[in-house]
């Protein structure tokens, strides 16, 4: 733009030089001939046009430059404005899809689902093996003699109990499912309540609900993983834990980190949550 600004002032100047010159040399006088008046003109043609023409060209170029220049801006402006709304739509799209995850996890149980409890429990161990650990919860089980009154009131004490299933899920990873039987698990348990809650965790991931569940969960991960922008990665995967308990998301990353998440993904989320 410097270079433009000199060359115009330097032909402002050369016109002033070649004037003066002209007129100094042939004088100005009004009483000439009319052929000396279009002599005049033709010299003066002659001298400025070329400089004119380039300096025409020259505003021409500019004027392209910045017009080019500032379609470029709205067109990346544009552009932006674009992906922001896809990423929008998406972004309510996935916070739909979590809130969904969260409620299926946070609702109380069916009444299936606890029978379902109470046939894990008396499948690992009869009645018998589990009054002791009910001294407590259910003081009358011990002056019951049959099996048949203990496992009455161990099942209306399921019916009657909350149990909270992101906890039981993720006390259930914690100790080894599903990589472990869950015979094995148990036997090494000697507390009703860590008992519920393997259990639970364990039926909810072994049913065709639960399945579904992790199926949908690991979706919304490999999403988080494909967004390029780090802001949009964070933005989501703060939607996530803000929705899901965080400690639930981190036991479920490190339990799908062992067969389903690539090398990539696993230091992205390890990243993410520790952010």
């Amino acid at each position: 733009m410097m270079s433009v600004f000199l060359y115009v002032v330097t032909l402002i100047i050369s016109f002033i030089s070649i004037g003066y010159v002209f007129f100094e040399k042939f004088r100005f006088d009004l009483e000439a001939p009319i052929e000396n008046w279009v002599n005049t003109a033709n010299y003066f043609n002659g001298i400025f046009t070329p400089p004119l023409l380039a300096v025409t060209s020259i505003f021409i170029l500019l004027t392209w430059r910045t017009s080019k220049k500032e379609l470029n801006s709205t067109k990346d402006l544009l552009n932006r404005q674009i992906l922001e709304l896809e990423f929008k739509n998406e972004f309510d799209i996935f916070s739909g899809r979590i809130k969904n995850l969260s409620y299926e996890i946070n609702k109380a149980p069916e009444h299936q689902f606890k029978k379902f409890i109470y046939m894990n429990l008396l499948t690992h161990k009869g009645p018998s093996y589990y009054s002791p650990l009910f001294r407590v919860s259910i003081p009358e089980i011990e002056k019951k003699v049959s099996n048949k009154e203990k496992e009455e009131l161990i099942l209306n004490y399921i019916n009657d109990s909350v149990f909270d299933l992101g906890n039981s899920i993720s006390m259930y990873i914690k100790l080894g499912g599903p990589k472990l039987e869950l015979k094995a698990i148990l036997s090494n348990l000697d507390n009703i309540d860590t008992i519920f809650k393997v259990i639970v965790g364990y039926i909810f991931i072994e049913s065709k609900k639960g399945s579904l569940w992790f199926k949908t969960f690991r979706k919304q991960l490999i999403l988080i993983s494909k967004k390029k922008l780090k802001n949009q990665q964070k933005h989501m995967f703060e939607e996530l834990i803000f929705n899901i308990d965080s400690d639930l998301v981190l036991d479920i990353v490190e339990f799908l980190a062992l067969t389903e998440l690539t090398e990539e993904q696993k230091e992205l989320f390890k990243e993410l949550i520790l952010e």
